[in-house]
């Protein structure tokens, strides 16, 4: 009997499943024969199999290394454990009902972090991400039957240090031969177009009437470029009163129509016409539809107050009122500069300083800055109507294409309509007792005049440039000279003030005292005018021109680069040729830098280019001599913050190095 129910019980544990059994002592149950993995035909019923398979195929999962998106802080410290548990259990397939993967006991659990990272500080050296470890238990019922560490990194900080790996890559120490990036900074992305940047303007605008059928409303704007481009300058180089008129009006209109047709297109393409730019210590804003019409005495913050004082009076306004210059003013000032650079910038068949260089900025500067050529067209136009034989300090000093360009802007290039676009009017008014000369003269002249003369009386800027030389040529070569004598072991900071108001500089340098007493109504036909000539004239150039050239160097704004880099900072950061989509996890600022201007000299006889010079000092006469300039950066340093974890933030390596350039011509074919 014994034997049979010994059968029987034997026979039940046969067909009884494993996972129904209850054992009514302490003692383990059996883990030799207990699941298989599903063989996908089985309709989703669980099929038995051995535990060890199980627990091998658990045991395997430990080669992997798991990533966490969490941010890897210690107050998240449960919540990466349940991560990385989610993670491990959705390896493998179990009955849930009997197996269980736990935390382990032993709590054995440590956080990824970077090796060679300093936090808030430089970090110099390749960082690298050390795992994070975390012991993770197989429970089968509440017995634990196997334990392993797993290993883990974190996606955050995966992306951070690639990030400054990435900046640091372009680190001089890490350049090939001192080879360094040579940046084309794209300014604005156009559609069909493409990326719009100085290197590629050149064959842009050499190929933009291809563009026209593609782009809606582009066509209206190359008409309207070509209409102004097209305008006869050589008509100017004889006067007639009419043919200057006629001249005008067909570019106020040529020039309206261009503005609406830009502020049309950006729109077309859902592009705010409305553009932020950096302007000495502040930003400023343009709204192309409304550029024409721009107080510029508002748009450059200048308060005019603080020229004027008992001694001098300045008073600037146009046809709408006091204190208002348009861009459009100044534009119709200097019409005939106008014309001859749209034409040297859109006629790509015609040789130029741009045709040749294909930089834009330079060609420009160039030209500005070359000497008066008497068989240009603007040398014509401005003999025409600055008479070289008239005595005039200002005009008759002029040696510059700037000379003639600033002289047009402040008074107009039409002699019949000089002072009509705008005005500039001068008060000038002399206490004789500051007057040095005997007792007996100022006795007589106080007689006469009282104590104070008026030597200028809302004399026009026209007029007053006939008794007073300011030459901008000099002013200009004065603020670079000025600029360079910051030079530190041949380069700037980025917060080196390239124009301040303590340059001293010299507006005014010479005056034309006799012209001025002629000026004076009381003194005409008097005897001692000579004399007292002479005297006035010691006296303003000792006590006047000082005073004046303060009030102007006063409202000077102050401008360095700095602005300019903050405002393109991020297309600075995109020209690295780095992932844009990675480089978008952190928000990266220019910290630091050091820069020069470097120039390449015109080809040699063997039409080959020239090696870049980098020169500790820059006349503005040599500047005919180089054929392209580009901005060299040294030293530079970035803060990079990532955008997951504000609290991530180091500096980069402080020997980042690359440099900018504005032509195509200048990007070496083998540039990493």
């Amino acid at each position: 009997m014994k034997k049979i129910i010994a059968l029987f019980s034997t026979l039940s544990l046969v067909v009884t499943p494993i996972g129904t059994i209850v054992s009514c002592t302490n003692s383990k149950p059996d883990y030799d024969s207990l699941f298989d993995n599903p063989n996908g035909n089985n309709g989703g019923e669980y099929l038995p199999q051995s535990i060890k398979e199980v627990i091998n195929n658990f045991n395997n999962l430990t080669s992997k290394t798991y990533i966490t998106e969490l941010d890897i802080v210690s107050q998240n410290s449960e919540l990466i454990k349940k991560d990385l548990i989610s993670k491990v259990s959705g390896e493998i397939t179990l009955d849930t009902e009997i197996f269980k993967i736990k935390a382990s006991d032993n709590n054995n659990f440590t956080m990824p972090s970077l090796d060679n990272y300093n936090q808030g500080a430089m970090t110099n050296e390749k960082v690298e991400q050390l795992v994070g470890k975390f012991d993770i238990s197989l429970f089968y019922y509440d017995q634990v039957v196997s334990t392993q560490s797993f290993v883990y990194t974190s996606s955050i900080l995966e992306v951070y240090r690639n990030i400054i790996n990435l900046l640091n890559q372009d680190s001089l120490a890490n350049s090939n031969f001192g080879q360094v990036q040579q940046l084309d900074i794209e300014l604005f992305n156009v559609p069909v177009v493409g990326k719009i940047s100085f290197g590629v303007l050149f064959n842009l605008v050499k190929t933009l009437n291809s563009f026209a059928t593609a782009l809606p409303g582009l066509k209206d704007l190359i008409n309207q470029i070509n209409q102004i481009g097209n305008l006869d300058l050589k008509s100017l180089e004889e006067y007639n009163e009419e043919t200057y008129k006629n001249f005008d009006s067909s570019f106020v209109e040529y020039f309206e129509k261009l503005m609406d047709s830009i502020s049309k297109l950006l729109k077309t393409f859902g592009i705010d016409d409305t553009f932020k730019l950096p302007l000495g210590d502040k930003e400023v804003t343009i709204k192309i539809s409304e550029l024409l019409n721009t107080n510029v005495l508002e748009l450059l913050g200048l308060d005019l107050s603080g020229l004027n004082s008992d001694m001098i009076n300045i008073e600037i306004g146009d046809e709408s009122g006091k204190d208002c210059i348009t861009i459009m003013d100044i534009l119709r000032n200097i019409e005939p500069f106008v014309v001859e650079i749209v034409k040297m910038i859109f006629d790509t068949k015609t040789p130029s300083y741009f045709t040749e260089s294909h930089n834009l900025l330079y060609s420009l500067l160039k030209y500005l800055t070359k000497d008066m050529d008497e068989n240009d067209s603007i040398t014509k136009i401005f003999r025409q109507n600055f008479d070289r034989n008239q005595a005039s300090l200002s005009y008759s000093s002029a040696t510059t294409n700037i000379d003639i360009l600033c002289y047009n802007a402040l008074v107009g290039y039409d002699k019949n309509r000089k002072d009509k676009n705008f005005y500039i009017k001068m008060t000038a008014v002399l206490n004789i007792d500051d007057i040095e000369m005997s007792s007996a003269l100022k006795w007589i002249i106080k007689g006469l005049v009282g104590d104070k003369l008026t030597l200028l009386n809302n004399k026009n800027l026209s007029e007053v440039l006939n008794l007073i030389q300011i030459t901008p040529s000099n002013i200009i070569q004065s603020i670079i000279r000025n600029f360079y004598s910051k030079q530190k072991d041949g380069y700037f900071k980025l917060d080196d003030l390239i124009i301040s108001n303590d340059m001293d500089l010299k507006f005014f340098e010479d005056i034309d005292a006799k012209g001025l007493i002629d000026g004076v109504k009381e003194l005409e036909g008097k005897e001692f005018v000579k004399d007292f000539a002479i005297a006035l004239g010691g006296t303003l150039k000792e006590k006047a021109l000082p005073i004046v050239n303060e009030k102007i160097n006063a409202i000077i704004p102050k401008v360095s680069i700095k602005p300019i880099i903050d405002l393109l900072e991020q297309k600075i950061i995109y020209s690295l040729g780095k992932n844009k989509e990675l480089l978008d996890n952190a928000d990266i600022k220019i910290m630091d830098a050091k820069y020069t201007y470097a120039f390449r000299r015109n080809e040699n006889t063997n039409n080959e280019l020239q090696e870049w010079e980098q020169p500790t000092g820059l006349a503005l006469s040599k500047l005919i001599e180089y054929r392209s300039c580009k901005l060299v950066f040294r030293n530079v340093q970035y803060k990079i913050v990532s955008k997951s974890n504000k609290d991530l933030w180091t500096l980069s390596r402080n020997d980042i190095a690359f440099d900018v350039v504005f032509s195509d011509y200048d990007i070496p074919k083998n540039s990493k």
